[in-house]
């Protein structure tokens, strides 16, 4: 039973993370923004350990503030990427 219980919350994190991995890899398609295929790669890693650690708390953000995050990811990376 337990077993179960920590595959579901196992997978439950996985698709939560992979999820956010999506949304910002649509995030930066849509505003257009290049980065070195290294920094990507550590960039989504980075974002998706920490998503798939604490995937409740992400999961309630995606769920009621799905909008608002993708709006302060997008000027986030406006911000950080005007000197490129």
């Amino acid at each position: 039973m337990w077993l179960d219980v920590i595959r579901t919350y196992g997978f439950f994190c996985l698709v939560t993370a992979l999820t956010y991995g999506v949304i910002t890899i649509g995030i930066f398609r849509e505003l257009g923004i290049k980065m070195r295929v290294m920094a990507l790669i550590a960039y989504l890693a980075t974002t998706m350990f920490i998503t798939f650690l604490f995937a409740p708390v992400f999961f309630i953000i995606l769920l009621f503030f799905s909008n608002e995050y993708k709006v302060a990811v997008a000027r986030n990376l406006i911000d950080n990427n005007e000197g490129d």
